[in-house]
C-alpha cells in the first residue's frame, strides 16, 4: 500500500503495511509542532523482502545457481533488507541490515562455488 500527505510546501509518502499509515501520521504531526525538540536520526528508510521478489525473475537470469540459492537462502524468512541513512549534527553514515536469511546466501555462495 502507498500512503501519501502532502501541503503547500511539504509531500510526505510511505509504502507499506497497514502500520506505515500511521507512522505516517506521527512523523507529519511531529513536523507540525515547532515546540518539540528535534533528534537525529533517519528522514529516509527502505524496507525491501527478497524472498517475493526472487519469485518473479526472469527464467532467464544470466546467474541461476546464485537465484536458486537465493530462493533456498530465503525460504525461511529473514530475507528483510533495509536500507536508512544515519544523520547526527556532525557526521552521516548509511546504514544497512540485513536479515539472517543473507548469511544462508553468502554461505550457499561460498559453498556452491565453482
Amino acid at each position: 500500500m502507498i500512503y501519501i500527505g502532502c501541503s503547500s510546501d511539504e509531500y510526505w509518502w510511505t509504502v507499506g503495511e497497514a502500520e506505515s499509515l500511521e507512522q505516517l501520521k506521527q512523523a507529519i504531526s511531529a513536523n507540525k509542532n515547532p515546540s518539540r525538540q528535534r533528534t537525529s536520526g533517519s528522514v529516509f528508510l527502505v524496507s525491501v523482502k527478497m524472498g517475493p521478489l526472487m519469485s518473479i525473475t526472469p527464467k532467464t537470469a544470466k546467474n541461476k545457481d546464485f537465484m536458486e540459492s537465493a530462493k533456498v537462502a530465503f525460504a525461511s524468512g529473514g530475507d528483510l533488507l533495509t536500507i536508512y541513512p544515519k544523520i547526527t549534527a556532525n557526521q552521516a553514515s548509511l546504514n544497512l541490515e540485513l536479515g539472517e536469511g543473507f548469511v544462508r546466501l553468502l554461505s550457499l555462495a561460498i559453498v556452491n562455488r565453482k
